[in-house]
This record gives structure tokens, sequence and C-alpha cells, in this order.
């Protein structure tokens, strides 16, 4: 080059070319002793490779004048290298026979059972030298080496047609043996006759029971007659005089117009003391006066080891009922059993 000029590339090599100032001198780079006459790619540049300017790949300088290489280098590399294995196992050379899996494939085929490991059998298959069966025939043998075809189509898959079947159990719990001992439940009340029960009070509350014979049939001037009878039962613990009661709180009543013979057993204890007395006489109602006990009951004392223990009989005027009331003692449960007999006659 001479001074002043500039080195362009002209779309087919590079050449030493004039500035803007003007100059003479080679137009074209084979005109320099120090530059490759080789034909440079699209996007080259000059490098000198130590003798000469050539055309080569781009490629930046870096930090401490270290290279990095363009992607354009990198290709260049990689198409110097050659192409390179694709991971594709089809795409590799002197391919391998691989085995089909297909059994007549195998080679050295064993020809006799025994070679395929069957043990107790012909030793070979020509050592049968029998004809083909029919259809639905099996090939039996005497165990003597003597092999012949029957009718038959072997074991059916019936469990049923088994030989030597074991005994299965009937689910039956009579069939079971050594049972557990279960206890008898005969006699035992049932659970709707126990719940019954439950459900009644218990003998600290009001009980009664209840025996009604009545004549309806009128005699005379009579309308009717009764008679009934009521068991009753209370507990005290106190001095306290105690009215017994029928069941729901409920009393003794004396329907209108008329009058009753009572009869009264009264029996109480507290497993120490004993007492038992008899009461007796009338009752009457009339109207709409109130009832009203005529006379004063009997009393008669059948037993008494208490000394302070009593049961007495009143007229109940508000409920117009007939009143049994029982005085304990203090600090002592005593339970009281009360038997009432009725004899009425109703005008």
């Amino acid at each position: 080059a001479t001074s002043g000029q500039v080195l362009g590339y002209n779309g087919t090599d590079y050449a030493w070319v004039a500035n803007s100032s003007g100059g003479g001198g080679s137009t074209t780079l084979s005109g320099l002793t120090d530059v490759s006459s080789t034909t440079p790619t699209t996007g080259y540049v000059l490098k000198w490779n130590g003798s000469a300017w050539a055309p080569a790949v781009d490629a930046t300088t870096g930090i401490s004048g270290s290279s990095y290489a363009t992607e354009a280098y990198v290709d260049q590399k990689l198409v110097e290298r050659g192409m390179h294995f694709s991971g594709n196992y089809n795409d590799l050379t002197n391919l391998p026979a691989l085995f089909s899996g297909s059994f007549p494939d195998l080679n050295n085929k064993p020809t006799t059972l025994s070679g395929y490991g069957i043990t107790d059998s012909p030793t070979s298959l020509l050592d049968l030298s029998i004809s083909d069966g029919t259809v639905g025939q099996v090939l039996v043998t005497d165990g003597l080496g003597n092999f012949s075809f029957t009718n038959g189509t072997g074991f059916s898959g019936d469990y049923n047609a088994l030989t030597n079947l074991p005994s299965l159990f009937s689910g039956n719990y009579n069939d079971l043996s050594n049972k557990p001992y279960v206890p008898s439940i005969a006699g035992l009340a049932s659970t709707s006759y126990v719940d019954a029960k439950h459900a009644e009070a218990d003998i600290a509350g009001d009980k009664f029971f209840q025996n009604n014979v009545s004549q309806v049939t009128k005699v005379s001037n009579v309308v009717a007659a009764s008679h009934d009878n009521y068991v009753l039962s209370i507990i005290t613990t106190n001095a306290a005089p105690t009215e017994a009661l029928l069941s729901s709180a409920s009393r003794i009543v004396i329907d209108t117009n008329s009058t009753v013979m009572y009869k009264i057993h009264i029996v109480a204890s507290d497993g120490t003391d004993q007492l038992g007395v008899r009461k007796q006489g009338l009752i009457d109602r009339t109207g709409a006066s109130p009832v009203a006990l005529l006379g004063s009951p009997s009393t008669e004392i059948l037993v008494d080891t208490s000394n302070v223990w009593e049961g007495n009989v009143t007229a109940d005027t508000v409920n117009n009922s007939l009143k049994v009331s029982v005085t304990g003692d203090t600090g002592k449960t005593v339970q009281w059993t009360i038997f009432v007999e009725l004899n009425a006659v109703k005008r």
C-alpha cells in the first residue's frame, strides 16, 4: 500500500483504495506481497497469521487480551471437525444383529425333552412313535413308557371333579367341635319384662294394689255396691306424721252418696322393732256435704315394740277421701305397708 490508502472489501476481495484525500498505488490485495490471495467468506476479516495477512473468522478481543469466539467462529470450528454423533442408535454404523426373541431363530436348539430340562419322559419325541389323536383326546401314559390317546379333556376345572375332596365345614353352629359352653336361658326374664319392672317406682314411693268387685245390678233402693282392696307402702325416717298416698300422689276418694265400711291393717318394721295395728269403722259422704267419719274408728294393737310408732285414720274433708297417716321415729328408717279394704254402698 502507499501512503494515504485504506483497506476495503469490494464484494470480491480486499484491496487498498485511496482515501478521501486521494492517492495512488495498487488497487487490489493481489498486488500486495504480504496478503494471501485466498478468496474470503462474507463476514471474514484479515488476520495476521505470522507471515502474511489472510482471510479468517472474526473474533473479539476480551479483557486482558483473552479472545472470545463469535458464533461464526464456533460454527467454522464445528465444520472443520466434521459431523458429530446424533445420539440415535439407528445412526450408528456397523450395527450388531440383534436376537429376534423368537424361539425358531435360536441356534443349537436341543432335540430331546431332557435337553429342555424335562425329566421322567421319553429321551426323544421320536420315541413316542404314536399317531396323532383326534380332537378332544388326551395323551396318557401307563407309567412304563407307553403312551396313548384316550377320550376326555383332562381335568375339567370343576372342584367337584377332584378326588380326595376334603370335608368342608357346613357353616352350622351345631356341627362345630369343641363348642364353648353356653348357659341355658330357660327361665330367664325377657328384656321387656325387666324394663317394665325397672320403670316401676321403688318401695320408697307410693304403691297400691287394687282388687275391685262391684255389684252394679239395682237391689231394692241400692244403686250399686262395691268391694275394693288397696295395698300402700311408704318409708319414713323421722317422727313427723306422713300421709300414705296411692301412685301419682292420688288418694282413696269416697264417692258422693256413699257409705263405706273400711278395714285397715298397718304393718311397720325397721328390722329391729315392729308394729301391727288394725283399724275399722264407717265413713260417709252425702250430697254436697264433705266426707266424715261416723263415730271413731275401733283400734286394735296387735304388736308394738317401738312404743312410739302409730297409724291414724281420718276423713280428709278437703279432698273427700279416706286419709291414712303414719308416724315413725327420728333417725330410724321404717317401712310401712298398709292394707285397705273398702265395702261401699251407693244410694
